[in-house]
């Protein structure tokens, strides 16, 4: 039997290997997987949208995370700040390699 952390390495195989892009629904920053999956986009620098085709740039994903950890304090929230956490490290990582993506500003 497989457990969370198997489920969440096939969908992080899968973004990373066979999606061009990837589209939110509205609230995503609400939701520890969603977060997740906006992580492992961003990993390998592909392009991600709202519900309405608007690219989601690292701004506003950090805000959109930060706001949902802040909106639900009083609940467990330790998902949504472990992939805020990997977020920030990923732009470190990128902008140390000269990355040229968009998702940076």
């Amino acid at each position: 039997m497989r457990g969370q952390k198997e489920y969440l390495a096939f969908w992080e195989e899968l973004i990373r290997t066979r999606i061009k892009a990837v589209r939110f629904n509205k609230n995503w920053e609400c939701s520890s997987g969603c977060t997740f999956e906006f992580v492992a986009a961003s990993l390998t620098e592909i392009p991600t949208f709202d519900a309405e085709g608007r690219e989601i740039n690292y701004k506003t994903a950090l805000q959109g995370i930060e706001a949902a950890i802040t909106r639900f304090q009083g609940f467990d929230t330790k998902k949504l700040q472990e992939n805020l956490e990997r977020l920030k490290k990923i732009r470190i990582k990128l902008a140390e390699l000269g990355s040229t993506m968009k998702t940076l500003s």
